[in-house]
């Protein structure tokens, strides 16, 4: 709870993103991280939880996941990603996104006390169920998605390691247990 408090704070910004100042951060909530949106910025914090298809429970793993999505991600948004930053505790006792000037502990101008992915906010009138509710989604468009995927695919890495966790009995696997967790 301190940490949503705090990091919705304007105090909680980066001077350089321009909007330290005025209203609080808006905070949306998912099972696994909160989203703190201001203006065109986005900072997504991993919570500390471990369930049975992931582990958050320590500030190294969450850092490590902030740097694995933000990695596979730039792959298909590298507009949108923008790195993974730290939170820093002030000398106040506040909280603050920080830098990747920030990110080794000797740099850094405070303690670090968890992690951060910096993304740049997407416009929600971009998003695909806005198009479907405005009626716009037709077969050029899902053309357009598939050809994307389909050349992202194509290039994507294969073989020990990936190759088995595409494999249909794995698959099915995953999503009986899916199931067998939400029971």
């Amino acid at each position: 709870e301190e940490l949503k408090r705090e990091l919705a704070k304007p105090s909680a910004w980066p001077s350089t993103s321009g909007i330290r100042s005025g209203r609080e951060a808006e905070v949306l909530e998912t099972h696994i991280s909160w989203l703190f949106f201001r203006g065109r910025q986005v900072y997504k914090v991993k919570k500390p939880v471990k369930l049975p298809f992931l582990d958050f429970s320590t500030l190294e793993l969450r850092r490590h996941f902030c740097e694995e999505e933000d990695r596979l991600n730039r792959r298909l948004a590298p507009d949108v990603y923008r790195g993974v930053v730290p939170i820093l505790r002030r000398t106040d006792g506040g909280l603050e996104f920080g830098s990747a000037l920030d990110r080794d502990a000797e740099n850094s101008v405070g303690e670090i006390v968890e992690w951060a992915v910096s993304m740049e906010r997407l416009s929600a009138h971009g998003m695909l169920d806005a198009h479907l509710d405005a009626g716009e989604v037709d077969n050029e468009l899902l053309g357009r998605i598939a050809d994307v995927l389909v050349r992202f695919h194509a290039n994507a890495r294969t073989g020990p390691g990936v190759d088995e966790h595409g494999d249909p009995e794995r698959v099915l696997a995953n999503a009986l247990d899916n199931f067998e967790e939400t029971r």
